[in-house]
């Protein structure tokens, strides 16, 4: 009989732990579909806030700075390079202009009377050489060429700038283009932010910036830290999280 009673206990004790599991599951689920309807709705009201770039003195109330800065937003994420460690993708826009090989659009004047062999120039740099902020024919690469073009030389200018860039990558960038055959007439580097910025960073001259997270990165997916990586990622995803994060920050 004691057998019997126990085993019943056992049960009801089960049942019910089990019932208030599903219930509790489902209040979860609801509420976390609520918010997520919440944000989505709120996402098409809310007007979002202009990127602060756009009332830079240097534009001066440029008609073309917000969807400059709209497009540079939606270049996305970088493409990985190996040696120099990534690179931009493709993309094709009003104001920004970027080839297959990761290079951004330069200027140049089509049918010159420029007369003479055509000299090829490279230049190297982070972002600054590449141009964020400008379109792509007001980047210091296309104003080179336009000085030199104007000038009656006959020039072709490639921009290799990339963001975040230091000269390291910038020399390993040069080397791989000469193993192609890919030979200039002369080589311009403008750099000293990101490298003076990356020495403090790191206390070493020399590397690319954030490299610890390369570290970090490094044989990733052969770690333990993956799964644990992935779930965390998956809990800052809900919108109950989201919404305890945005009250704690309202908060403090």
């Amino acid at each position: 009989m004691n057998d019997m009673k126990l085993l019943k206990s056992l049960i009801k004790f089960v049942r019910n732990a089990w019932i208030t599991f599903g219930i509790s599951a489902l209040m979860f689920v609801t509420i976390e579909l609520c918010l997520s309807l919440v944000f989505h709705i709120r996402s098409f009201w809310r007007t979002p806030d202009a990127d602060y770039r756009i009332k830079a003195d240097t534009h001066s109330g440029a008609s073309w700075a917000e969807p400059y800065y709209k497009e540079f937003a939606g270049l996305g994420l970088l493409g990985w390079k190996s040696y120099v460690y990534w690179r931009r993708n493709p993309s094709h826009g009003n104001y920004i202009n970027i080839n297959q090989d990761g290079l951004r659009k330069t200027y140049s004047e089509e049918g010159s009377n420029n007369t003479g062999s055509k000299i090829k120039v490279f230049m190297f740099g982070g972002s600054t050489l590449w141009g964020a902020g400008a379109r792509d024919d007001y980047t210091i690469p296309s104003f080179f060429a336009k000085e030199t073009i104007g000038n009656g030389i006959n020039c072709e200018v490639v921009n290799f700038g990339q963001s975040g860039y230091v000269s390291t990558q910038e020399v390993i960038e040069m080397m791989l283009q000469l193993q192609k055959r890919n030979i200039p007439d002369v080589v311009i580097f403008y750099d000293g932010i990101n490298d003076t910025f990356s020495a403090f960073q790191l206390a070493v001259a020399g590397l690319p910036q954030n490299e610890f997270n390369r570290e970090m990165e490094f044989n990733l997916t052969q770690k333990k830290e993956l799964r644990a990586l992935a779930v965390r990622d998956a809990l800052k995803q809900l919108s109950i999280v989201r919404l305890l994060n945005a009250l704690h920050g309202g908060s403090g």
